[in-house]
């Protein structure tokens, strides 16, 4: 609950810790107890700065106060997250954007996963084409509509770092030629995998060759 996320980051704040992953699941953590973890993440000293390196806060209250609070801290120098998870939060396009703007500016964040979130095309539109050291995007069930879908497959195929995304359980199905295009991509780079939902006649939308 909150006191305890308020230990934690006291905890962090103290520059003693060791921890390099924090999960705090299931845990009614709502956007004011966000603030104080926010706060510390933001200002850890710099010695400690490669320690603390996944945070998942999934299957919480954090709404989009909470991700912004998270935004805030990825924008500092100081941040040294590189896995972010932050599942079932009751995040909607709005909360998307505003770690958009984050992502942009941050230098060390690889992995962010924001599945079972109502995102929408336009916020998953936002994180993919704000994705400059991003190489992990995970938007399973995100309400991504077919009418997005254009958008979202345009922004995948001229991402310059994602390597890996999921949007499976999404009403996402790309046109021939976009298809062609992602499937070039993943020929050219073999690290590369974008998980699409099956398209029409029960084929997947896009067959990665390896990863």
């Amino acid at each position: 609950g909150e006191e305890g996320i308020k230990a934690i980051a006291g905890a962090l704040n103290s520059g003693k810790s060791s921890l390099k992953s924090l999960v705090i699941r299931t845990s009614s953590i709502t956007a004011a107890g966000t603030l104080h973890l926010a706060r510390a993440l933001g200002h850890l000293n710099p010695c400690n700065c490669a320690l603390l390196s996944i945070l998942d806060l999934s299957s919480n209250n954090l709404g989009d106060d909470g991700v912004s609070h998270i935004g805030e801290a990825l924008k500092s120098l100081d941040c040294p997250l590189q896995s972010l998870y932050l599942d079932r939060n009751r995040v909607t396009a709005a909360g998307a954007f505003m770690l958009a703007s984050a992502i942009e500016v941050s230098a060390r964040l690889t992995l962010l996963s924001l599945s079972c979130n109502n995102v929408g095309g336009s916020g998953a539109v936002s994180l993919i084409s704000s994705s400059r050291v991003l190489t992990r995007l995970f938007l399973s069930s995100t309400n991504i509509s077919r009418e997005s879908s254009t958008a979202v497959c345009t922004a995948i195929r001229d991402s310059p770092s994602l390597q890996l995304v999921s949007l499976t359980l999404n009403d996402i199905q790309c046109h021939d030629s976009l298809e062609l295009e992602l499937r070039q991509r993943i020929l050219m780079d073999p690290t590369s995998m974008f998980d699409l939902p099956y398209g029409a006649g029960d084929t997947p939308a896009i067959v990665p060759q390896s990863i």
